[in-house]
């Protein structure tokens, strides 16, 4: 392994949820924000008695490849764009099923899915893992194919990205696919409604009543003006100014933003006005920069009336 793949791929610990699903065939779904996240193993087998050495197949992980861009293909679904940090990411992660002997998206000593991924660098807006441990690179693929779970997953249209990973390791093959969204291939329509999704489901995790969304272009501009200057110091709108049907100012509102890589990572800030039951409004302006994205919001509380 490179210095590059150990800085993309670091990791410490993290918990996550499985449900085991069935004893003969070992399935895992992790149950995260995004998108599921799918695990196969074949029943558990005796390791040969003489261990083969450790080493990634670049041909196996083509073949994987080669094999899940066939079935999009075949199902109508965009092709996908492979990532070589979200394959060193996948190759770390392969280690770790080989490690433990068993899939799973989580071992110790590592991060959940999501956070794992986003140490690659590449900006994040879905993500899905399959697994497997297999003698057989075609047959991996074809449990992947006739499972419900793993088939939504490898042919969801959303998904731009890939990264494989295989470790030979027993005579077996140790295989990690990572499936993402990435930020820097979706509309900033999109982008925004990540964000208002991230916020909108923070409140109803601690079961507080959703916000009203209230749309403004404006918001995006001055989103855009700091893309652009790479610099959050730009000068915000005049909630009075809005557009018409909008909340408008009288009294406290919150301003705030912000630049990150993971749109659904949300800053304390934000979590902490998205706690605030007092709040009922709020409004989301989002533009991509060069290596990060900008969010500017407006918070609205009880105090503030609606514009007729």
């Amino acid at each position: 392994m490179g210095s590059r793949f150990l800085a993309y791929c670091s990791a410490s610990s993290m918990f996550s949820l499985s449900i085991v699903l069935s004893a003969s065939i070992g399935v895992a779904i992790l149950l995260n924000s995004p998108p599921g996240v799918f695990a196969q193993q074949q029943p558990t087998a005796s390791p040969p008695e003489q261990s083969m050495p450790d080493s990634f197949d670049e041909a196996a992980e083509k073949r994987v490849l080669e094999l899940l861009i066939a079935e999009r293909q075949k199902a109508g679904v965009a092709p996908l764009e492979q990532n070589q940090r979200l394959n060193d990411c996948a190759r770390l992660h392969a280690l770790e099923v080989a490690k433990y002997g068993q899939a799973s998206s989580q071992f110790p000593g590592e991060l959940d899915l999501l956070h794992r991924l986003e140490l690659s660098n590449v900006g994040i807006a879905a993500a899905a893992e399959v697994e497997a441990i297999n003698a057989s690179v075609e047959d991996a693929h074809k449990g992947w194919i006739a499972n419900p779970v793993t088939n939504s997953n490898a042919l969801k249209p959303r998904y731009t990205d890939v990264g494989v990973g295989v470790l030979k390791h027993d005579g077996r093959n140790y295989i990690v696919v990572e499936l993402v969204e990435a930020v820097s291939k979706i509309d900033v329509d999109e982008l925004e409604a990540i964000v208002v999704k991230a916020i909108q489901d923070y409140r109803i995790q601690r079961k507080i009543a959703q916000l009203k969304v209230t749309p403004t272009k404006r918001l995006r501009s001055t989103a855009c003006e700091m893309a652009r200057k790479a610099d959050l110091a730009v000068a915000q709108i005049d909630p009075s100014q809005m557009e018409k049907g909008s909340y408008v100012k009288s009294g406290d509102t919150r301003f705030i933003s912000f630049s990150v890589i993971q749109p659904n990572d949300l800053p304390s800030a934000i979590t902490k006005m998205a706690a605030d039951p007092t709040v009922n409004a709020f409004s989301v302006g989002a533009c991509m920069g060069k290596s990060a994205y900008y969010v500017t919001t407006v918070f609205y509380g009880e105090w503030l009336n609606t514009a007729r």
